[in-house]
């Protein structure tokens, strides 16, 4: 018997996060932040895919 409650919380936070992520990402490149701002926001939103990709492949 699996807890769903707490296998949904996981995905809601990534998609919550990998969208935050790729505004604030895009965000920074429109307002010409710089690299320094920007590669942070893109790894953040590469951690989420890879995260998502895995708690499906996971089910």
């Amino acid at each position: 018997m699996t807890n769903t409650k707490t296998s949904r919380k996981h995905p809601v936070l990534l998609w919550t996060t990998l969208v935050v992520g790729g505004l604030c990402n895009a965000a920074a490149s429109l307002l010409g932040l710089g690299v320094a701002v920007s590669i942070p926001f893109g790894l953040l939103t590469v951690a989420c895919i890879v995260g998502l990709v895995t708690h499906y492949r996971g089910r």
